[in-house]
């Protein structure tokens, strides 16, 4: 081959390189992978309503916001001595497409019109959208956070007149629907005010999964976390990522935390939150990148929110080493073991599609049989969320559960710290833990794995 062919050929397989790799490398094949960019949202005042009533928000207990968001600007700094570029949500959101921005500000706000006379809906309604198209890029991000429900009503008209603006007096009567008009700046219209908040945001690893294929926005089971993958898909956008496929379907519900991918095989966990409409979505789209697929069965009669998701109970750590809870190994509880997950192996054939192969295994006898080890984790180190920890590259990994411990043994109703057994047995598999305070975070139900999305790693 003389000179110019070599260069072109070169040239030629250079393109088809660029053009089979995943868009912009944003994809992860495998969780012990050195981890280089990643997705977060530091909590901010939509966490109030939830704090206000934890168990309604899907929280574990009462917080502080303040000391959350200051111990989130710690993570951040740690993940970026790391060498990880971190992306915080709403700064993305902030840049994103301006048009794109309002849309989702106008599908997030709610003005009820309903109380008024209908000869006033329509003025009322030309009235907000010029409103929202005057909102600061900061308003519009605000108004997708905490999703604002707007009631109008009409004042006495007399009343009105008299009073103008300080129609918000308490003793204001309100007139029916269809008996009173309320042209727009006539001070007869009143409001009541509402919130929605996004308060489960900052749990940045369940609107989303990534594969070794990129990045897939997932379908949130539950209504109070429903919206929040319509913020981060604005989020990739404004980061030049393009999804290559969204959950749809009223039955199908996939969330972040119960995926792990492991090179040839990922883990998917099917349970409270995930189920098999969603998975087989995935594979019917080839969106896993995973030559075998493991789904894992939570048994439904242990089903609960402590361990909502796979990764709560069961992490990866190296190609080789996993971390497991008792309770979940079938090794540790045998044959009385009631809460040990299910397995079914799914395989891909040479057309593409995926069939299952295997079914009714043991989970820690099918981690046995890959090659992994398993690091054992007690009840008290879930509970302590030390198990929900983030692998940043091979045995390394960030983690919660040590650093909010006092010489006190926590009261019954408190959150645990891990145990010294468990800090033990990650320092003989030859893991560096690096451990980062989550006091208040944790007890939104999740750690650093949790409030994370990896969307590249190397």
């Amino acid at each position: 081959m003389n000179k110019r062919r070599s260069t072109a050929f070169c040239l030629t397989l250079a393109i088809l390189v660029l053009i089979s790799t995943p868009a912009g490398a944003q994809s992860q094949a495998a969780e012990w992978l050195e981890a280089k960019k990643i997705l977060v949202h530091t909590p901010g005042q939509e966490l109030f309503m939830g704090v206000i009533h934890p168990e309604a928000a899907l929280f574990e207990s009462v917080f502080s916001l303040e000391e959350a968001a200051k111990e989130h600007r710690k993570f951040i700094s740690e993940l970026e001595e790391q060498g990880i570029e971190v992306k915080n949500l709403v700064d993305l959101l902030q840049n994103a497409d301006i048009d794109d921005l309002r849309d989702l500000a106008r599908e997030s706000i709610s003005f009820d019109l309903s109380h008024l006379h209908r000869s006033d809906r329509a003025e009322q309604v030309e009235y907000t959208h010029d409103v929202i198209s005057k909102l600061s890029r900061a308003e519009l991000v605000m108004a997708a956070i905490q999703r604002p429900v707007v009631t109008l009503k009409c004042a006495d008209a007399k009343l009105g007149a008299k009073l103008g603006v300080r129609l918000l007096s308490k003793k204001m009567k309100l007139a029916r629907s269809s008996s009173k008009r309320c042209p727009v700046n006539s001070f007869n219209l009143v409001a009541s005010y509402q919130t929605r908040p996004l308060m489960n945001l900052y749990f940045m690893r369940d609107q989303t999964i990534t594969t070794s294929e990129g990045v897939v926005i997932t379908r949130l089971a539950l209504p109070q976390r429903r919206y929040e993958s319509d913020l981060v898909k604005l989020a990739l956008n404004a980061m030049g990522m393009t999804p290559i496929h969204a959950i749809t379907g009223r039955r199908a519900t996939l969330e972040g935390g119960d995926f792990l991918p492991a090179g040839d095989h990922v883990f998917i966990g099917r349970g409270i939150r995930t189920n098999q409409a969603a998975i087989q979505q995935l594979m019917d789209n080839d969106v896993f990148g995973g030559k075998k697929v493991l789904v894992v069965e939570d048994p439904k009669e242990f089903r609960e929110q402590q361990e909502m998701h796979l990764d709560t109970y069961f992490n990866i750590i190296d190609k080789d080493l996993v971390a497991l809870v008792d309770h979940r190994n079938y090794e540790v509880e045998g044959e009385g073991c009631q809460r040990c997950p299910i397995v079914e192996v799914w395989e891909q054939g040479a057309n593409g599609s995926y069939r299952k192969t295997r079914e009714d295994l043991q989970f820690s006898t099918l981690l046995g049989e890959l090659g992994y080890q398993i690091i054992r984790a007690s009840e008290q180190d879930q509970r302590a969320y030390g198990v929900n920890f983030l692998t940043v590259r091979p045995r390394k990994i960030l983690a919660v559960g040590k650093l909010e411990c006092s010489d006190e043994e926590p009261a019954e109703d408190e959150t645990p710290c891990v145990t010294q057994e468990y800090v033990e047995r990650l320092e003989e598999h030859g893991v560096d833990v690096t451990w980062v305070d989550f006091s208040n975070l944790r007890l939104g139900y999740g750690a650093a794995h949790c409030t994370t999305q990896v969307v590249q790693r190397r």
